[in-house]
């Protein structure tokens, strides 16, 4: 019984320097980050980015100018869900070129038809502008490198255009924007992977001309794009690998696979009901389950003469192929 009581009371001791650890350090962290105040803002200096970082919006909406300067110090960031609490206010926002990064969420649900985005930007982070319903368009800035994590989830974007250095879309970035219609990729495009999910369930997007540069296309990247007819890669593409991306695309009626392309995932064109002619241009590649499952069972896969043999091993039940109905022809 002592040495439980012991045992408790160690226990309490050490609880309680925890907290006195913690009550410690509470007033520097809090003294790191100063907040000031003005009509419409309320920010605090950054020292890692040499200037200003909008905390939270707290003018009258409408049209909002962020400011290049606050106190003489230019403006640099916009913090992470900084114009929350206006968000049903706001009808369009102009951002200074002094700001070089937009946080999470910034401008999440926020009503606005426009944003005007500064030529320098760095960096979105995720969320920044997902659940703009009334954004239809917007320009981004040829100095971005990659689209964040579900940057324009459910947003109501119609058309993108897709900047040249941009390498990389990541998951989710224009998931669920269901009004998307048109994606164009600038002449010249870096693009090198398109991430998870990256433009799944985008239902009014009917053609895809995918640039050269890309080399990866991930996991469900267009699934569920019911409206999706036709997609076209380069004579020059250097695809590698396609994920599960396609799958239930049910409008989808014809598909040519680059030669480069070495694996094609499992579940890749699944449910690709009108998915009737497939043709490959270079080696075979490696097949995993299920790649076209449930397509047009009268679909016909087109293969360069000198691999046939090897395509006869790869296309089978597994993979979704049905020798009673389907067919094999040489190009």
């Amino acid at each position: 019984m002592a040495e439980k009581r012991k045992k408790r009371n160690v226990q309490m001791l050490f609880a309680v320097l925890l907290f006195c650890c913690a009550a410690c350090l509470y007033p520097v962290q809090t003294k790191a980050v100063q907040l000031k105040r003005n009509e419409n803002y309320i920010y605090c200096d950054s020292s890692e980015y040499d200037g200003i970082e909008i905390l939270e919006y707290r003018g009258e909406g409408g049209s909002v100018t962020v400011p290049e300067e606050i106190e003489g110090k230019p403006v640099r960031v916009i913090g992470k869900y900084a114009f929350k609490w206006k968000a049903a206010f706001i009808k369009d926002v102009r951002l200074p070129d002094t700001v070089s990064l937009i946080k999470e969420s910034a401008f999440a649900g926020c009503s606005m038809e426009r944003i005007k985005l500064p030529l320098n930007l760095c960096k979105f982070e995720r969320f920044a502008l997902a659940g703009c319903d009334n954004l239809q368009t917007i320009d981004l800035p040829q100095s971005l490198t990659e689209l964040s994590d579900s940057l324009f989830e459910s947003s109501g974007l119609v058309q993108i255009v897709i900047p040249e250095n941009i390498t990389c879309i990541n998951s989710g970035a224009f998931m669920l924007c269901h009004n998307l219609e048109r994606v164009v990729f600038a002449e010249g495009s870096k693009l090198n992977t398109i991430g998870q999910e990256a433009f799944s369930q985008c239902m009014r997007l009917k053609e895809l001309e995918l640039p050269d540069s890309l080399q990866i296309i991930e996991g469900s990247a267009f699934s569920m794009d019911i409206g999706l007819k036709k997609v076209t890669f380069g004579k020059k593409s250097k695809l590698k690998e396609l994920g599960g991306c396609f799958d239930e695309c049910i409008s989808l009626t014809e598909i040519t696979i680059p030669k480069g392309v070495r694996k094609i995932d499992t579940g890749t064109f699944d449910e690709c009901k009108k998915l009737k002619r497939i043709t490959f241009t270079g080696k075979a590649p490696e097949l995993s389950l299920h790649v076209f499952r449930n397509i047009n069972k009268k679909a016909v896969f087109w293969v360069p003469a000198k691999y046939k043999t090897k395509y006869k091993k790869a296309l089978n039940a597994k993979t979704g192929f049905r020798a009673k109905t389907m067919k094999l022809r040489t190009i």
